[in-house]
């Protein structure tokens, strides 16, 4: 199958550079990641469309897009090099123990409730592995500051990584009994706006709650504000108020009565939690194995922490 191989008119490496470029975005952008000469990726784009006939990429001063051509291109070459990655990285550890270290980032709620039991299960497993997580809800630059993965949560804004959703989580509104004792609780989202509201972001002046198919808008103005949103729990704890919190991090304390949940009919938005790494990269063994067991536990872990 290979007999014609070498009266190709262009070289493998033309059509990988070809790959990279155009998910890194720019020629720019790909010159940076890959620390590669710009004038050097434009030579060989410019001898493959040269080579095919065909524009495949748009460029100018500003920015760069693919054109039709150059998206069909890269969707059909793109898997044929992930493919060879995947068997290159089988053959070179067959029949070797997984082993290796391995970059986390997550924020900190989530990382200490859902991933840090699971990586403590999987690094069981596999003894061999180890690995650095970051617990920080700052958004890191996985290429930049060397993570091979994150979980985020919420909209993703940067194009150039792949992602994989794997659940959802949502946030409650609770307060402890003592406030409610104090200041009883609101029956109704208008009557939030006569408490005492905790909040993680001093701009917030309006929350949306949700139930059914139902939508509600809220004017609120917070007295006390607490950054990281993870230590609006202590606040509510402390008897400050009520607060908007994850519903992860306070369904143990429901259930033993120590919180109650205010308007429990109602819910604030739902967010999408993602495993997301560069849209290109070399995976080895023990990082594809930490990856599928995340994707298929985190939707049990979650579960296992959610009210009802």
């Amino acid at each position: 199958m290979f007999e014609n191989m070498n009266s190709l008119p262009y070289s493998i490496d033309d059509l990988y550079w070809f790959v990279l470029i155009a998910e890194a975005g720019s020629l720019s952008a790909a010159s940076k990641r890959y620390d590669i000469a710009k004038s050097t990726l434009s030579n060989r784009l410019s001898r493959l469309e040269s080579i095919l006939e065909i524009k495949l990429l748009n460029r100018n001063t500003n920015a760069s897009s693919l054109t039709d051509a150059g998206k069909l291109f890269l969707k059909e070459i793109s898997p044929i090099f992930q493919q060879i990655e995947t068997i290159t990285s089988d053959l070179s550890n067959l029949e070797i123990e997984p082993k290796g270290r391995i970059r986390i980032a997550a924020s900190g709620t989530f990382g200490k409730l859902v991933i840090l039991p699971l990586i403590s299960e999987f690094l069981r497993e596999y003894p061999q592995i180890e690995i650095d997580i970051d617990l920080n809800d700052k958004k890191v630059d996985l290429i930049a500051e060397g993570f091979d993965f994150a979980i985020r949560i919420g909209h993703l804004t940067d194009s150039n990584l792949y992602a994989q959703h794997v659940g959802m989580v949502r946030r409650i509104l609770c307060t402890s009994s003592q406030y409610a004792e104090q200041y009883g609780i609101p029956n109704k989202p208008e009557q939030l706006q006569t408490h005492r509201l905790i909040s993680h972001n001093r701009n917030l002046n309006k929350i949306k709650l949700f139930q059914a198919q139902q939508t509600k808008h809220i004017q609120i103005h917070s007295r006390l504000t607490v950054t990281p949103s993870e230590h609006a729990l202590t606040a509510v704890e402390s008897n400050l108020g009520i607060a908007a919190v994850a519903e992860i991090q306070v369904a143990t304390l429901l259930k033993q009565k120590k919180l109650i949940h205010i308007l429990p009919e109602w819910h604030l938005s739902q967010e999408d939690v993602f495993i997301v790494t560069p849209s290109r990269q070399y995976r080895t063994l023990a990082l594809r194995l930490c990856l599928d067991f995340l994707k298929n536990r985190i939707p049990e872990q979650i579960d296992s922490l959610k009210i009802n």
